[in-house]
């Protein structure tokens, strides 16, 4: 079993080099080279594949290559957090038969940066692709007016006067006012709980997990200023 781990971590470095190398992103691809050629040299030191590059990794690795992508059910690219927020974004659309087609598009394009900024200071394991996209999209939804503030508040964590300080300082600038008449307030809540597949807890909760996250620098710092207008 011990045996075996380099020739595990060479696979992974390879299927992330050939990932990177069909996405045609060729920063990361030099990173990712650099990376397999520095771990093929320590194999090759600790007298893995004596013969060289070709028998150290192409042999072994490529055979675990196929292995860990089955394991993976060759899912080599889980799901992003801007790719949750796009597909939230298109499914709320499709309910809302193009209501909000311009919102929408405005916060699946704005969330990308808000979500870096987020990630710099909470791991994927605090805030997992999916919930970052949810805690995403509440914000967007508040900032264009889809969706009152309060509506967007975990009560049981942070208080009306602070949510909306923290809300307007950090994230997507102040709350506009919401453009959805009171009737028809509940019937959207279910929409998005129907378009997202989670509860309106769940989305307050992330939003606020989203926001302290964001909390560490200042708003200017962190959005580009065609966001920053919007």
């Amino acid at each position: 079993m011990v045996a075996a781990v380099p020739h595990a971590f060479a696979s992974i470095c390879r299927i992330i080099c050939k990932f990177e190398r069909a996405c045609t992103r060729h920063q990361d691809v030099a990173t990712a080279a650099e990376a397999a050629n520095w771990l093929t040299s320590c194999l090759v030191a600790d007298g893995y594949g004596a013969h060289g590059r070709e028998a150290a990794l192409d042999d072994a690795a490529s055979v675990g290559e196929v292995d860990m992508l089955q394991a993976l059910e060759w899912q080599r690219a889980p799901p992003a957090a801007e790719t949750w927020l796009a597909a939230f974004c298109a499914r709320i659309d499709c309910t809302t038969r193009g209501l909000f087609t311009p919102q929408l598009d405005w916060i699946a394009e704005g969330g990308g940066p808000v979500g870096q900024v987020a990630l710099q200071r909470s791991s994927v394991y605090e805030l997992p692709p999916r919930r970052l996209a949810l805690g995403l999209l509440a914000h967007g939804l508040v900032a264009t007016g889809m969706l009152p503030i309060g509506e967007a508040r975990a009560a049981e964590l942070i208080d009306a006067e602070g949510w909306e300080q923290l809300f307007g300082r950090n994230l997507w600038g102040p709350a506009r006012a919401c453009m959805v008449p009171q009737s028809y307030r509940p019937c959207l809540a279910k929409l998005l709980e129907l378009s997202t597949r989670a509860e309106m807890q769940d989305m307050r909760r992330a939003a606020y997990d989203v926001a302290v996250a964001c909390l560490s620098q200042p708003w200017e710092e962190k959005f580009p200023a065609s966001l920053a207008g919007a």
